[in-house]
């Protein structure tokens, strides 16, 4: 009975000292808030939506509040720190615009692949870049990433995009409208943006400009990454690792479930099971699985080649 008693007491002991040790380790651990700037675009807003609904932020120790502007806003809001912003989107050739006026931004993961295809009536003779040519085409404005992606992409393929087709610009909803009031025979594609008119056969895409970046380069088209500036990541080395293992595991989760988007088909405007479909099949030529600077920094130095960027050394633009 006397040893009994003991087991007890010791087992007792050993509760209570876990306990303790539990409670005080837990009260330790801190959620550390961060605010990150993205743009308010479907595909953007994809990750960061499963950054939240999957709790990647909490996970890695930080409460990420996301603020979105508008695409043609993000480069001012990262790099002119608006609203105490100090980590966000930024797309690849701007990194190299904004840093030549002395900012400090360098990136530190992947976001999303550029979008290198064409949507054209389904019946029409469209096949290819080469056919494409002197055709009405919809584009977003001159000063957009996309319009600079595109315009890089084109001549890398042995296209002037001014020259060679009639060009419109106007937002992604105008051209769209344009397209279907056969104003213009081809718009720019955006990820996941066609997926119903395409499952329909109402639509098809002109994918030529892709392979012709990737057998030129033996790379993918980097268009937007996700940066933080310089200074802050020496001021912030721990909060930095968390945020990049935020977006690094985000991004592979969505690449390895492509399924996840149906949790998003409003956001992304599809509306069909068969458009769904579409866009699973999307998610690997939208979404990067990995970094890899080398990659993207392919795009600059096509960039500088054709002197649509600064000629200024951009190794040091990449964090690893």
């Amino acid at each position: 009975m006397k040893n009994l008693y003991k087991v007890g007491i010791v087992l007792l002991l050993a509760i209570a000292i876990g306990f303790y040790f539990y409670r005080n380790y837990k009260s330790e651990v801190v959620i550390e808030p961060l605010k990150v700037s993205s743009a308010d675009a479907p595909v953007d807003k994809l990750i960061t939506r499963v950054i939240k609904d999957k709790s990647f932020d909490k996970k890695n120790g930080l409460n990420i509040e996301f603020s979105y502007t508008a695409p043609g806003e993000t480069v001012r809001v990262i790099s002119e720190k608006v609203g105490g912003v100090e980590v966000g989107s930024i797309p690849t050739l701007s990194l190299v615009e904004v840093n030549s006026k002395g900012h400090d931004l360098v990136a530190f993961a992947p976001l999303i692949w550029g979008s290198l295809d064409f949507i054209v009536d389904a019946n029409s003779h469209y096949q290819s870049l080469d056919n494409l040519k002197g055709a009405r085409v919809a584009i977003r404005p001159k000063v957009s990433a996309a319009y600079k992606s595109l315009a890089l992409a084109m001549k890398v393929a042995g296209f002037n995009l001014e020259k060679d087709y009639r060009l419109t610009f106007g937002s992604i909803p105008d051209n769209l409208a344009s397209f279907f009031k056969k104003e213009v025979d081809a718009v720019l594609s955006v990820p996941f943006g066609g997926a119903d008119l395409i499952a329909e056969g109402k639509v098809r895409t002109v994918l030529d400009l892709e392979s012709r970046w990737r057998n030129t380069t033996g790379s993918r088209m980097s268009f937007a990454m996700m940066s933080a500036h310089k200074s802050w990541i020496d001021a912030h080395p721990e909060t930095f690792k968390k945020v990049s293992r935020v977006f690094l595991e985000a991004e592979k989760y969505v690449f390895e479930h492509p399924e996840i988007v149906a949790d998003y088909k409003d956001m992304l405007g599809i509306k069909t099971e068969k458009g769904l479909e579409v866009a699973k099949n999307d998610v690997k030529r939208v979404i990067p699985d990995s970094w890899d600077p080398e990659v993207h920094k392919m795009a600059i130095k096509k960039a500088i080649e054709f002197g649509l960027v600064p000629n200024i050394p951009y190794d040091d633009f990449f964090i690893k």
